[in-house]
């Protein structure tokens, strides 16, 4: 269940957030280490995205494998 709480608390993070389009974004937590995988709109976008991860308590390690498209194109 820890890993549950913690992904959510990432997910509420990123909702909370400006600047971020969470809907655009999964998140995966197991053992320390969330992903975070999905779709930005620019590269300032994914670096807060990792960020704002990064200082959810109980995350070691984020991987970020969001990539990041054009608006209105992939």
């Amino acid at each position: 269940m820890e890993g549950y709480d913690t992904a959510q608390m990432v997910r509420d993070a990123l909702a909370y957030t400006g600047g971020i389009n969470e809907a655009n974004i999964e998140v995966h937590f197991g053992e320390g280490v969330v992903t975070l995988s999905g779709i930005a709109f620019s590269d300032a976008e994914r670096r807060l995205a990792e960020d704002v991860a990064r200082h959810v308590p109980g995350v070691r390690r984020v991987v970020n494998e969001i990539m990041v498209v054009k608006a209105g194109g992939a």
